[in-house]
């Protein structure tokens, strides 16, 4: 897509935020909450358990969702209430809010660049690791045990860390670093045990799990790029990958965050805005645009061998430098 085209659709489409929007999220996130409730007060504590863990992971992939939309200002205006209801957010996801804004908005500025963007640190460091490591992670990757998913977390919280020591630290980053601390000490303190083992250590797994089906396609085994390589936003249809699922779990459940080649050339967008504009880029970009229909790319590629999964990008790049070296 050229620049033009690409401003043309932005500009021909009215998709504001919508505080309506927000209020209907939360009552959902209470009906969540609430449904916990009824659960352990009224059903034995294995059906509890049962359908609590479920229940508890939806909550927070639904908060990371959410959380991502407010590090693009895309949930509430002002800024500070925005802000202030990521944070509460990430805290719900174990996530920190301000710290993992700064990383993800430089996934976006570098998005496609193997070499710059710290998503990709994971893959840039997975082959100079020692053998019996990768292949714990292997055996944990082919055995649906989200391992790579915790790795990941650690990955987030220890960027986090080193961005808030550099300091001196806002308040926003401060808040971001105690509120998801003290919201799962106190969790941890206070809840029953039943329900802790029940329904929230599962969830957390189960919520883990869903971060590696729902996450890792977006831009695994795509184009990538070296050195300074910037790529618009026009282009980076070509470095993501949108995941069509039933649309009543991308709405309710991942919050549309499926929809990741729309989100990477229009990150401003609300989640309620991205099914649209999948209706309209689809077919506008035809052949070049990338998707994985039903779950397709995770259930083709948890049989294999992780470091083949995550070596995969190396190898189109290197293609695609001899292609260039060729021409």
């Amino acid at each position: 897509m050229d620049k033009k085209r690409f401003i043309e659709i932005k500009n021909g489409e009215s998709m504001g935020i919508r505080p309506t929007m927000l209020v209907t999220y939360l009552m959902k996130d209470l009906g969540l909450v609430a449904v916990l409730l009824v659960l352990w007060n009224f059903l034995e504590p294995i059906a509890a358990s049962l359908l609590g863990a479920p229940v508890v992971a939806v909550l927070m992939f639904r908060n990371f969702s959410f959380m991502h939309d407010a590090v693009h200002g895309a949930v509430i205006t002002p800024r500070w209430f925005n802000d202030a209801l990521g944070i509460w957010s990430g805290a719900l996801c174990a996530l920190p809010f301000d710290p993992w804004k700064k990383v993800h908005l430089q996934h976006h500025h570098w998005a496609g660049n193997i070499d710059r963007d710290p998503v990709m640190l994971i893959v840039n460091k997975y082959p100079q690791w020692p053998s019996w490591l990768r292949a714990t992670l292997s055996f944990f990757w082919k055995a649906w045990i989200p391992l790579v998913a915790c790795l990941q977390y650690s990955v987030f919280w220890y960027t986090a860390t080193k961005h808030v020591l550099k300091g001196p630290p806002s308040l926003n980053a401060i808040l971001s670093m105690i509120v998801p601390g003290a919201f799962w000490v106190s969790m941890f303190a206070m809840a029953p045990a039943a329900f802790l083992w029940g329904s929230v250590v599962p969830g957390v797994l189960l919520y883990l799990l869903t971060v590696e089906v729902v996450n890792l396609p977006h831009h695994l085994e795509l184009p990538q790029y070296r050195g300074d390589t910037l790529l618009p936003l026009w282009e980076q249809h070509k470095i993501a990958r949108s995941c069509l699922y039933p649309k009543w779990f991308a709405e309710n459940v991942v919050l549309n965050f499926n929809y990741h080649l729309e989100h990477h050339m229009y990150p401003g967008l609300a989640w309620y805005h991205l099914h649209r504009m999948h209706e309209i880029l689809k077919p506008e970009l035809g052949a070049a645009y990338n998707t994985d229909p039903q779950f397709s790319w995770i259930l083709k590629n948890r049989p294999k061998d992780l470091g083949e999964v995550l070596r995969a990008m190396e190898d189109f790049e290197m293609r695609e430098q001899g292609r260039q070296r060729a021409a």
